[in-house]
C-alpha cells in the first residue's frame, strides 16, 4: 500500500490504524496498545526536532530519507492481530515518513504566500489532513493536501461591532480630509460688471450672466465679459484660494454710422444752405447750390421759389455790374477830356496854337457837353482873325452853359453880329 493512500480498503481489518496514526514503537512499547492523543502529542514533539534538524543539516536529509527507505525494504506490514505493535522494519518506515511530513511541511512554510491566506493555510491543512479518532483516519498533512488547502478560498471572519466603529472612524477622517484639501485646492470667483447682466465665460465655456459667483479650482483662469452695445472684455485672472472678486466696466461701442440720405432729402439740405448764402448777399454761392440742386433732383419743387430769386438777383446784379462799368468807362472818359482841355489852354498860353488846338477839339470828342474847350477855341481862332469860327464856338459856349462871368463873351457877339 502507498504512504500517501490513508483508504483502509482491501485490509483485514479496517478499523486498524494507518501508519500514519501512530509513532515507532520502543522495546517497552512492542505489545502495549498506541493511545491516540499521546500519539498526537509524541508526533508534535518529533515535528518540532526534526524541524530544528532540518534546519541544522539541510538538503542533506534527502539522501538519509532514501538511504532509510530502502533500509526498510517496502512498505510496513500490518498488524493484523490488532495488538497495536509494530516490527523495527515498520518503526525505521515511520520515522522516515514523520521527517517527509516535517520536511514538506517546512517547505510549505517557506513559500511566499500572500499575506491575507498565509495564516489560513495551516488551519485548513490541519482541518482537512486530520481526521477524528472516531472514523479511524490518518492523521498529518500530506502534499497534495497542502496544495488542495492553498487553492481554496480563505473563509474570513466577521469584524467585531469596535473593529466595525473602527473602520468607520477611519472612512469618516479621510472624507473630512478629501474635503478639506478639495476646499483648499479652490476659491470663489465672484464676477460683476458694469452694467450688469454681461454674458460671463470661463476658460471659454459660459456660466452664467454677471453679477455671479462660482467656485474654482485656484489658478490662472481666462474671463470673459460679452454684452450687446458694448466691446467684449477678455482678462487673465488668478484665483486664490480665499476667492477673488473681480468688477470690470464695460466700455461702450460708438452708435453705427447713420444711413446715407437721400437725393430728395439732399436737396431740401442744399436749399436749405442757398436761402442762407441769399440772406446773406452771396448771389454766387447761392447760385452754386441752386446749380447743385438742379444736377441732384431736376426741376426740385421744393426749392423752385428759391431758384427763381436767385436767378433774379444775378440778373439785376449783372444789370448793375454793366451800369457800374459804363460809368466808370464814362468817368475815366471824362476824366481824359478835361486832362486834354487843360492840355490845350498850357500849350495856348505858351503861344503853340496848333498842339493847342488838337488837343481841345480830342477833348470835345471824349466830352462833347464840355463848354471849357469851345472858348480856348474861340480865343485861338480870333487871333487868327478867323470871325466865323470864333463867333461859332463863343455860341456853343454860352449854350453849353459856360460861365461868362466877366461879360466878355456876349460883348464880343454883340460887337460881331452875323
Amino acid at each position: 500500500m502507498n504512504d500517501d493512500d490513508g483508504s483502509d480498503e482491501g485490509s483485514p481489518l479496517p478499523g486498524n490504524p494507518s501508519l500514519r496514526e501512530v509513532v515507532p514503537a520502543t522495546a517497552t512499547d512492542r505489545t502495549s496498545m498506541i493511545d491516540l492523543e499521546a500519539v498526537q502529542a509524541k508526533r508534535d514533539a518529533r515535528r518540532a526536532e526534526a524541524h530544528e534538524s532540518q534546519v541544522r543539516a539541510g538538503a542533506g536529509d534527502d539522501h538519509d530519507e532514501d538511504e532509510a527507505t530502502d533500509a526498510a525494504g517496502g512498505p510496513p506490514e500490518r498488524d493484523h492481530d490488532a495488538t497495536g505493535t509494530l516490527a523495527r522494519k515498520s518503526r525505521k518506515k515511520a520515522g522516515t515518513q514523520a521527517a517527509r511530513v516535517v520536511r514538506d511541511e517546512q517547505s510549505r512554510r517557506d513559500e511566499p504566500v500572500p499575506d491575507d491566506g498565509a495564516g489560513a493555510i495551516d488551519d485548513v491543512g490541519n482541518a482537512t489532513g486530520t481526521r477524528s479518532r472516531r472514523d479511524g483516519t490518518r492523521t498529518g498533512l500530506t502534499r497534495a493536501g497542502a496544495t488542495q488547502a492553498m487553492k481554496r478560498p480563505v473563509k474570513r471572519q466577521p469584524l467585531s461591532p469596535a473593529g466595525a466603529a473602527a473602520v468607520v472612524a477611519i472612512a469618516v477622517v479621510g472624507v473630512i480630509v478629501a474635503v478639506f484639501v478639495a476646499a483648499r485646492a479652490t476659491g470663489v470667483l465672484t464676477v460683476t460688471s458694469i452694467p450688469g447682466g454681461a454674458l460671463v465665460s470661463l476658460d471659454g465655456e459660459v456660466i452664467g450672466t454677471s453679477p455671479l459667483q462660482k467656485r474654482v479650482r485656484t489658478g490662472s483662469h481666462v474671463v470673459d465679459l460679452a454684452l450687446d452695445g458694448f466691446e467684449p472684455f477678455r482678462e487673465v485672472v488668478g484665483v486664490p484660494a480665499d476667492g477673488l472678486s473681480f468688477l470690470q466696466p464695460l466700455k461702450a461701442l460708438p452708435p453705427p454710422p447713420p444711413p446715407p440720405p437721400t437725393p430728395a432729402e439732399m436737396a431740401n439740405e442744399i436749399m436749405t444752405q442757398a436761402k442762407r448764402l441769399f440772406d446773406a448777399g452771396d448771389l454766387d454761392g447761392a447760385a452754386a447750390k441752386v446749380e447743385e440742386i438742379d444736377r441732384l433732383v431736376p426741376d426740385h419743387q421744393p426749392s423752385r421759389e428759391m431758384r427763381a430769386a436767385v436767378r433774379a438777383a444775378l440778373e439785376k446784379r449783372s444789370s448793375l455790374e454793366a451800369v457800374r462799368q459804363q460809368n466808370a468807362v464814362d468817368a475815366a472818359r471824362l476824366q481824359r477830356a478835361r486832362q486834354l482841355s487843360d492840355d490845350g489852354v498850357r500849350l495856348y498860353t505858351q503861344g503853340k496854337l496848333g498842339p493847342a488846338r488838337t488837343a481841345l477839339y480830342d477833348a470835345l470828342k471824349l466830352d462833347a457837353k464840355n463848354p471849357a474847350p469851345h472858348r480856348s477855341l474861340a480865343k485861338i481862332y480870333n487871333r487868327e482873325d478867323d470871325l466865323e469860327k470864333v463867333r461859332y464856338h463863343l455860341e456853343r459856349f454860352l449854350a453849353l452853359g459856360g460861365n461868362d462871368f466877366d461879360f466878355k463873351v456876349r460883348e464880343w457877339l454883340k460887337a460881331h453880329p452875323k
